[in-house]
């Protein structure tokens, strides 16, 4: 059987996904901005078909039930648990608790009570989830751009000598820029019984073993990266009237011994041994972290579809008013 490319889905984003899927739905929008339903199902199978994953890795997932919960909910929770490979739940906090410890080893008691340290949050949670895909062999999806704004927010609460060294495991992320697939947002019934099927087939193989090669040190990044867009196109023209091709970043991070002693060599000991052990196992292995961005995704269901037209139309019935009140 061939291996299988898992991309990690932390709780964070988890909520996000359903948050924001559930959000751009809202009868509110769809009646006032008159714009179509999306199916978030299928928002979700694009970020197996972007990320070249066949499945997904998560901690356990509870079931929904009764009417405390959307059938928005429910049904997401349902595609993650098919789709989905669960971490025993020690193993996830076994990573948050390092992180943790190294942040309350700085940081005032009870800091995560004070809205100062809000911005700080996004950069435990990228930190916490580099540790969990090192320890499982996975990629991880973010918000990259929040992950920078989070940074920049974070030098004027954060100590230094915590500020310097995260910063500079941040600034040894590097992106490049290619042609990554994308699903339809209002794909049928029938389209997402179809999509079963892709991940089966050979044009899906070959552009996940593209995406393969990049999380391989062995491998030249440059290589990778044209056989992922050379796929990519591949995988378009076999399932045009399912996938389209949309420009995108992927954000690779090779750990080095140099990144490992900059970031945490510095911190006392028995506070970052676990996260240098972790982390140094992924050195052991050859491999890259490839980060895929929520961001494209996130803005488009959101700002484009929603936000940006409700802000222009709210504009336009006040200018509408003040023309009335004028009359």
């Amino acid at each position: 059987m061939m291996s299988q490319r898992k991309l990690y889905l932390g709780p964070s984003l988890i909520g996000q996904m359903g948050v924001i899927e559930e959000f751009s739905n809202e009868d509110l929008f769809i009646n006032s901005l008159n714009i179509p339903r999306i199916n978030t199902i299928s928002i979700t199978f694009n970020h197996l078909v972007q990320c070249g994953v066949d499945k997904f890795l998560t901690g356990p997932i509870r079931d929904y039930e009764g009417d405390a919960f959307t059938i928005h909910d429910k049904k997401l929770n349902k595609f993650l648990k098919e789709k989905a490979i669960i971490i025993p739940e020690e193993k996830i906090n076994e990573a948050y608790k390092s992180i943790e410890d190294i942040f309350s080893y700085y940081l005032p008691e009870d800091y995560f009570k004070d809205e100062k340290f809000q911005a700080i949050w996004g950069i435990k949670s990228l930190l916490q989830e580099i540790l969990i895909a090192s320890n499982t062999g996975t990629s991880i999806f973010i918000r990259v751009d929040k992950i920078t704004e989070d940074l920049l927010k974070a030098k004027e609460i954060l100590p230094l000598e915590l500020y310097t060294p995260i910063s500079f495991l941040v600034n040894s992320m590097t992106q490049d820029t290619v042609d990554l697939p994308h699903t339809n947002y209002s794909l049928n019934k029938e389209d997402i019984k179809r999509f079963e099927k892709v991940f089966e087939e050979q044009p899906f193989i070959d552009y996940k073993m593209a995406h393969m090669m990049l999380d391989s040190t062995k491998e030249i990044k440059s290589n990778a990266l044209s056989k992922i867009q050379k796929n990519s196109i591949n995988l378009y023209q076999r399932h045009s009237g399912l996938i389209n091709i949309k420009r995108g970043i992927l954000t690779t991070l090779s750990v080095t011994p140099k990144i490992i002693d900059a970031t945490f060599g510095k911190i006392p000991g028995t506070i970052a041994d676990l996260a240098t052990k972790i982390i140094t196992s992924m050195i052991d292995a050859e491999r890259r972290i490839v980060i895929y961005d929520y961001s494209p995704i996130y803005n488009e269901i959101y700002y484009e579809r929603i936000l940006i037209p409700l802000k222009k139309k709210i504009q336009e019935e006040r200018e509408e008013e003040k023309r009335k009140g004028l009359n």
